[in-house]
């Protein structure tokens, strides 16, 4: 009895232990510095905000530095829109937010904690930046076809890795055709090709952007989520330099977007704003406070 009781104790331990290990505690501020100066009136700023996405993120709170216009969601984003009226010079906006990732792997879902966002028509179609129907990507998609679903996903993971370089960090985007056709790119380029290879042998995808706590140039990143059937979505990174398997992916994912071309950013990323009158400019910084 003693023996049994003593087993069911190790086995609770070691499952708390686990779980642990398996969650990261972050908190992150993103700065952003607005500088208006001349004949502004009005400055209308929005920018992504995290949500909380079963087995993936939980958001334990956000606080805001000045009040949001508003808070809103579409298209499974959520964003937080602040109107600057009559205001001049420097204008900060602060947003701290406390959130426990977890690791969201192909694992993890196997053991039941799968991620159920809808599959719909959108993850297989052909849009700007993911040109699913480009000659090459097709061809590359045929060439594992005669697959089962995740060896195929592996396969065109492996691909991308293999095969394009790191440029570094690159402000003009050009596309999964161009980026597979150079064989380079930075991680937007690299999440690109590999949805795009994905959707052209029919395997729902989406490209996913938001932050990484480890970094060298900037905690900006971009991956990919791929639905994998009965397993549900599970993270991808086929930037290089980040491991091939997909289990050992680490819990420092900050989720943000899931909308690679996104009307309310007027396409861009991150954060947009309009202003009405003279130019302003905004400088932007996020910072970490997390165990490593």
């Amino acid at each position: 009895m003693k023996n049994s009781l003593l087993t069911v104790l190790c086995l609770i331990i070691s499952t708390l232990f686990c779980d642990a290990k398996d969650a990261t505690e972050v908190g992150y501020t993103a700065k952003y510095t607005i500088d208006i100066h001349g004949k502004t009136d009005k400055v209308q700023f929005v920018c992504l905000i995290p949500q909380t996405i079963e087995y993936v993120q939980q958001v334990h709170s956000i606080n805001y530095s000045r009040p949001p216009y508003r808070v809103f969601d579409k298209d499974g984003n959520r964003y937080a829109e602040f109107l600057l009226l009559s205001e001049k010079g420097v204008v900060t906006i602060e947003i701290s937010a406390q959130l426990t990732l977890f690791k969201h792997t192909l694992q993890a879902a196997k053991k039941g904690k799968k991620v159920c966002f809808e599959v719909t028509d959108k993850h297989l179609l052909s849009e700007k930046f993911i040109e699913k129907d480009d000659r090459l990507i097709q061809s590359i998609g045929l060439s594992v076809m005669n697959l089962d679903t995740l060896k195929r996903i592996r396969k065109l993971c492996n691909y991308v890795k293999q095969n394009m370089t790191y440029t570094g960090y690159n402000r003009r985007e050009v596309g999964a055709a161009k980026a597979l056709e150079q064989l380079g790119g930075d991680c937007s380029e690299f999440a690109d090709v590999f949805v795009a290879l994905c959707r052209s042998c029919h395997i729902p995808a989406m490209t996913v952007e938001g932050y990484m706590l480890t970094y060298s140039i900037t905690p900006k990143h971009s991956w990919a989520e791929v639905y994998c059937g009965r397993d549900g979505w599970v993270r991808f990174d086929p930037t290089v330099g980040i491991t091939s398997d997909v289990n050992k992916l680490s819990n420092k994912y900050i989720q943000l977007s899931m909308v690679r071309n996104d009307d309310v950013l007027n396409g861009g990323h991150f954060y947009y704003y309009t202003y009405w009158g003279d130019p302003v400019f905004i400088n932007e910084d996020v910072s970490f406070q997390y165990s490593r």
